[in-house]
């Protein structure tokens, strides 16, 4: 799903340099693949294109649209992709029925727990049928059993075949992973398979 090869992307900030990882923009040295395709020397609106079809992405801070329903908010990636308004509607009911939300499609964020925003989060990710998935702290804001409780979803669904990179700062969610890469000031210090 990704090959990289010798990558870095430094970023300017004043006189300094910053070395990030980043799985949007395209790399300042070495080569990086998603899904077979070359992202080096892509334009924007390449990059656009495959953030849009080959990424879902899930984040810590779960960024829904307040005044948006559930299932608005999970079928707004598929307006940009231009599915047709039945498509959108059927794809965004399978995905919130796959995080066990069908019965809360029409509410909106604030009538939701915290779990329940990032099954929506998740859904959203889902929706478009991704081969990636790039989770960033997706328990970071939930309490533990809300966290247990995505954590066994994100298992289920690499358990389907979706590929998921998960960044955490939580030692114990990493070890749930089969592979742990860590990275310190811009370097990978260990790169391992978890038994």
């Amino acid at each position: 799903m990704i090959n990289i090869s010798d990558m870095y992307k430094i970023y300017r900030m004043g006189d300094n340099d910053i070395n990030a990882l980043n799985g949007i923009d395209t790399p300042t040295s070495g080569e990086y693949f998603i899904d077979g395709l070359k992202v080096n020397g892509l334009n924007d609106s390449q990059l656009a294109d495959i953030r849009n079809k080959k990424i879902g992405f899930i984040f810590q801070g779960f960024n829904l649209l307040q005044k948006l329903s559930a299932l608005e908010n999970v079928e707004l990636p598929l307006v940009y992709q231009g599915a047709p308004a039945k498509e959108r509607y059927e794809r965004s009911l399978r995905a919130l029925k796959a995080v066990g939300l069908e019965d809360r499609i029409h509410h909106k964020p604030s009538e939701l727990s915290g779990g329940q925003q990032q099954r929506v989060a998740i859904a959203r990710a889902l929706a478009s049928d991704p081969p990636l998935i790039l989770a960033d702290e997706p328990t970071g804001n939930l309490d533990s059993k809300s966290g247990k409780e995505i954590m066994a979803l994100l298992h289920e669904l690499h358990g389907k075949g979706n590929t998921i990179v998960l960044i955490t700062h939580d030692n114990g969610i990493a070890m749930q992973a089969k592979r742990v890469v860590r990275i310190q000031d811009g370097m990978i210090t260990e790169d391992r398979k978890v038994v």
